[in-house]
């Protein structure tokens, strides 16, 4: 079957746990052609360089402010043309190339009324910091969005073993793919790993933010020489590594599948953001983290809440992020490391 999987550029999240369905579909048969922009895009080339690809209209978000809600708010005719743009490219190319059925992970252009179109998200209700009424209309403007598409795919468990929790209750029927990793196959038994670093700083999410959180991390963990600490700066279209730290230090600025499971598993004490599919690969793998969610991301927020609750997981905001704080969140998981 002619499938085009369409792809958001928010990250790496949604292009990391897309590769395992269409690794799924190219295993079955399909023909396959993989659409997105961005750095999502050039991670994708990366990880199926032989295929096809497509490149969409780029949404162009800008992070003026700390609260995504804001930022969408100021942003949203924006946006909604960015959907309708890829929309009539998405319906184009659909005709020129006989597709037969498109996947959207979280791109809402991304079908064809002719054809079966099936939306993956784990947000399906969004957390609305917000009144009641204004939520209520969120999601109703939110619906319209959905409804083109055949399907709705959840990248999760079925309740009451899911992560997504209240994010992905909707009362349309849902298809649960269960937790998609690339990672899953690399795990290795807590008692059988073999630890070469202390910490591991996992980083992702959009700038400046990024940035900040790396700057703040670094300044902390950079005294600390009895400790070795791995460093990924989630930026995959970096060629060259503009750090300049001490030996201690070891920094990556993009690695994936085989490559990151190792540093993963080779990790006493890991700190990264709450971010769904960055979740979804330590669930796979058994690693416990310190994470701290992306500042004004309700939804990370609410994630690393239900990880506290749940697992040995422990959870700290940007803003409390001091070497004091942060040494003693480190010691609350169970590597107890000692500083």
């Amino acid at each position: 079957m002619k499938t085009l999987f369409c792809v958001l550029n928010w990250g790496l999240g949604h292009a990391s746990r897309s590769s395992v369905l269409i690794q799924r579909l190219i295993q079955e048969g399909h023909d396959v052609t993989i659409a997105s922009d961005g750095v999502a895009l050039t991670h994708l080339k990366k990880r199926f360089p032989d295929y096809s690809f497509l490149e969409l209209p780029a949404y162009s978000v800008r992070y003026a402010s700390s609260s995504m809600i804001i930022n969408m708010a100021f942003q949203a005719r924006k946006i909604l043309r960015a959907i309708e743009d890829e929309h009539s490219v998405v319906s184009a190319f659909c005709k020129d190339h006989n597709i037969e059925q498109i996947i959207s992970d979280n791109r809402y252009g991304c079908y064809h009324h002719d054809l079966p179109s099936h939306f993956l998200s784990h947000q399906l209700r969004p957390i609305v910091p917000t009144s009641k009424f204004f939520a209520q209309l969120f999601y109703k403007k939110l619906d319209h969005y959905m409804a083109p598409f055949t399907s709705l795919w959840v990248p999760d468990h079925a309740p009451p073993d899911n992560l997504s929790g209240h994010l992905s209750t909707h009362s349309r029927d849902k298809i649960y793919k269960g937790f998609l990793s690339d990672l899953a196959t690399y795990k290795i038994p807590k008692e059988e790993r073999s630890y070469c670093y202390d910490i591991g700083l996992m980083l992702s999410g959009p700038e400046p933010t990024r940035s900040h959180l790396e700057e703040r991390l670094i300044s902390i963990l950079k005294p600390l020489k009895h400790l070795q600490i791995f460093l990924v700066r989630g930026l995959p279209n970096e060629g060259t590594i503009s750090l300049n730290l001490p030996p201690h230090i070891h920094v990556f600025n993009h690695l994936h599948g085989q490559e990151l499971a190792t540093k993963l598993n080779g990790c006493k004490a890991l700190i990264c953001r709450s971010g769904y599919s960055t979740l979804m690969d330590l669930l796979c793998l058994d690693i416990d983290a310190l994470v701290i969610p992306t500042p004004g991301q309700t939804e990370q927020v609410y994630l690393a809440e239900q990880m506290a609750k749940k697992l040995n997981y422990t959870m700290l905001s940007q803003k409390e992020l001091t070497y004091k704080r942060l040494t003693q969140a480190l010691a609350d998981l169970p590597a107890q490391l000692s500083f």
